[in-house]
């Protein structure tokens, strides 16, 4: 079951599976911005990653002696939401714990998402509760995968994507999936423009140091494009396939991130983990604004 929120400047459709957005359109430039998720390419469209986010060492972490078993990016976007909220312009989806859950993270926890519609604005907010007398180790991340190029008589080596502000951050390499923090180096790049081989190394990830971010996806030859803003994500992940290229780029901002090279698998010291207090709430928000 789908969900459309809609004003007089755009539409955002909503997927109850997975709390998964998949359309956002501009009325009035009659152009789609969410990527169609072809599955020749990539099958999906905007997943939400909990409760990690990249991936686990061996698919596998610990607790205390326990193991377990979890997958790429967590179990959230393969499973179906609740829509608890619904009017003309804002609609929330709430996943809740439960025994499935708890065979991979043995926590209690309400998961909700609330996206809200104004103008060609789309604020989606993440609110985390945590019910347990004992600390939740989290991970919650967005992957947004918008559509390059907008226009069928464009190449998406047409389109470049920039953040702001412009200053030195710190790039944060890949190793068979996996954070290798022993390489990371300071990266000042004004533009970063998407040829054939931007992602031939998986994701460009960035420390942003929970500063204010905005990220712009924008095309050499027209007005047209995206723009991604958080207020708090401690890393964005720039993503799309490679080297069986598909029409999308990937901006994702993230409240953790994959593991270590050298992890010790604990997921209470996974390196980017949040840690939430028992019976405390955690709340953050971006942004994305297409024109």
């Amino acid at each position: 079951m789908s969900l459309t929120l809609t004003n007089d400047v755009a539409s955002v459709t909503i997927n109850e599976f997975g709390a998964e957005l998949t359309s956002f359109y501009h009325k009035l430039n009659n152009l789609e911005y969410i990527w169609s998720g072809d599955a020749k390419y990539w099958g999906r469209h905007a997943p939400v990653l909990f409760p990690i986010v990249g991936r686990l060492k061996d698919n596998t972490y610990y607790l205390d002696d326990q193991s377990y078993n979890m997958s790429q990016h967590g179990f959230a976007r393969d499973l179906p939401f609740e829509i608890t909220y619904q009017s003309a312009t804002k609609a929330t989806f709430t996943l809740y714990s439960s025994e499935k859950t708890k065979e991979k993270y043995p926590y209690n926890f309400k998961l909700s998402i609330h996206y809200q519609l104004i103008e060609n604005n789309l604020k989606i907010t993440y609110e985390i509760n945590n019910p347990n007398p004992i600390p939740l180790p989290f991970a919650i991340g967005a992957h947004p995968a918008f559509k390059v190029p907008l226009k069928a008589d464009e190449e998406r080596s047409d389109y470049y994507l920039s953040l702001s502000p412009t200053k030195a951050r710190t790039f944060l390499p890949l190793k068979n999936g996996l954070l290798d923090l022993e390489n990371k180096s300071l990266h000042n790049a004004k533009k970063i423009h998407l040829n054939p081989e931007t992602f031939k190394n998986d994701a460009l990830i960035f420390d942003l140091q929970a500063d204010e971010t905005n990220i712009c996806l924008k095309s050499r030859n027209h007005p047209y494009g995206v723009s991604l803003t958080t207020t708090d994500a401690r890393f964005i992940g720039l993503w799309s396939n490679y080297p069986n290229s598909g029409q999308f780029v990937c901006i994702e901002p993230w409240w953790g991130i994959t593991d270590t090279v050298n992890t010790t698998q604990q997921l209470s010291d996974k390196y980017g983990i949040n840690i939430l207090a028992p019976f405390d709430t955690f709340t953050t928000m971006y942004t994305i604004s297409i024109y």
